[in-house]
């Protein structure tokens, strides 16, 4: 019987050649063949050999490639998101997408109510001007606010948008706002947070923050229309993915000072091109971090193994992706429509 090869096309730049090694060996013991070519682009003859693919979120599948993998069973990315994968394309071949949401969820979590936190004390405009050689305490005596005192909108009710809930609930005694319209009974459920149209979350929140994951309705969702809608001096975070806001329409809006502070750790572009990011006013940046943390590569590593082990069990895999009808992206398009 031919073993099946897993091949690692990608690696981000923080998985070590340990790990790579490490990943070879619980592979092998599973009872397939492992080839890591993570360097440049594959050759065919590679591609047409192996049976499971291991990718990172810098990594793009479309048709073309699917064209090229002529019998690929497995996807599986590196990542939450899954915006670099033709899904549709890899489901009319038969071919199952996985992804690796849980070595990271709570660390996003935790690096969203940081940047929560470093917003509201001012750190996004104190700490830079100190560099400057400012000593501005009047400045960060007016400017500091209160978590209790806020009224939080969270986007995207999702295993990060949910545990990022959950904690803001155990400390925050201000209002929690959450939009997800095809999660609403789930989000009333747990009772974390209150079930809210879109529209009303942005009319309301004084800090909002961004979780959904990137598709054909969240795409440049956050452009001048929604910046327009949302409270005066109110707060923005993004650690979802870089393509769901317009940079152009943020930097207008804080260079006009219609938001207060703003903290993005994704981008359009990565590694990070958009210099005008680097000098808009009031805005706190992190280079794609949120995921690190230190058993992160660990619990990563368990997730893949697992992932595979599954798959050739045909047991179900830990993380597939969300399932999407086309009723609900309709129902996802009308929230943006109701903003009209």
């Amino acid at each position: 019987m031919t073993r099946l090869l897993v091949l690692r096309c990608a690696a981000s730049s923080y998985i070590t050649e340990e790990f790579l090694q490490e990943e070879q060996q619980m592979i092998e013991q599973l009872g397939l063949k492992y080839r890591a070519e993570c360097s440049g682009k594959l050759s065919p003859e590679s591609l047409q050999k192996s049976d499971l693919l291991i990718i990172n979120s810098q990594y793009k599948i479309d048709k073309s490639f699917l064209d090229s993998w002529q019998g690929g069973k497995l996807i599986i990315t590196t990542s939450s998101g899954y915006d670099h994968i033709a899904v549709t394309d890899c489901i009319s071949r038969g071919i199952t997408v996985a992804r690796t949401p849980s070595a990271r969820t709570e660390q996003v979590a935790e690096h969203s109510l940081g940047m929560i936190l470093a917003l509201l004390r001012d750190l996004h405009r104190t700490g830079r001007e100190l560099h400057n050689g400012l000593w501005n305490r009047a400045q960060a005596a007016q400017n500091c606010r209160c978590l209790e005192k806020e009224t939080i909108g969270v986007i995207g009710y999702g295993r990060i948008g949910r545990r990022l809930c959950e904690k803001l609930s155990c400390f925050s005694r201000g209002q929690l706002l959450v939009n997800d319209p095809l999660k609403e009974k789930q989000i009333e459920t747990d009772g974390y947070g209150k079930a809210e149209r879109l529209k009303t979350v942005l009319k309301n929140a004084t800090v909002l923050t961004i979780h959904t994951d990137l598709n054909r309705t969240t795409q440049g969702m956050f452009s001048s229309k929604l910046f327009d809608l949302m409270r005066d001096q109110a707060l923005l975070v993004n650690t979802a993915r870089g393509s769901i806001i317009d940079e152009a329409a943020l930097i207008n809006a804080l260079e006009r000072g219609d938001l207060a502070g703003a903290a993005v750790d994704v981008f359009n572009q990565e590694p990070l091109t958009n210099n005008d990011l680097l000098t808009a006013p009031s805005l706190l940046l992190t280079p794609h971090a949120a995921g690190f943390g230190p058993e992160m590569l660990k619990q990563l590593q368990k997730e893949i193994i697992r992932t595979i082990k599954n798959f050739i069990n045909n047991t179900p895999l830990p993380a597939t992706l969300p399932t999407r009808t086309t009723s609900d992206y309709q129902k996802l398009r009308q929230e943006q429509e109701n903003l009209k």
